[in-house]
């Protein structure tokens, strides 16, 4: 009986997280739509480091996979920077995406999920944070 109740409180739980990142992700797809922003309102950031000389191999790798990682399904933009300075990490690729929903689609597709588990073979270092876009700096 326990279990059940401990159950039935942990499914209302998630149930109102559920709701409550709705409502938030819907308030803040309002406020880019009035803006006119076609920013992603989940963001993947991605850091790595270059293996010891082998920025050019790592660069010659991205270029052989990126087809693969921009054809991947929800995907809304793309891009990588180096560092300026040179310091760690030495590049950050971002990743936009509408929803948690087309985030999860595309990191569970086949194709894109070769490249990430090869990465490790191409770069070192790396880092995955995930992002919730807000609104308190929108311009």
């Amino acid at each position: 009986m326990k279990l059940t109740r401990e159950l039935m409180y942990l499914a209302a739980g998630a149930g109102l997280a559920l709701g409550v990142q709705a409502v938030v992700l819907d308030g803040v797809k309002e406020v880019y739509a009035e803006s006119g922003s076609q920013r992603g309102a989940i963001k993947y950031l991605l850091t790595v480091d270059y293996p010891i000389g082998g920025k050019a191999d790592y660069i010659e790798w991205v270029k052989s996979v990126a087809p693969a990682l921009k054809a991947a399904p929800g995907l809304m933009s793309l891009a990588s920077y180096d560092n300026y300075y040179g310091a760690s990490p030495n590049r950050v690729i971002e990743a936009e995406f509408a929803s948690n929903a087309d985030a999860a689609a595309y990191w569970a597709d086949d194709g894109l999920r070769a490249v990430m588990d090869n990465w490790s073979n191409h770069g070192v270092n790396a880092q995955i944070h995930v992002l919730s876009l807000r609104s308190d700096y929108t311009k």
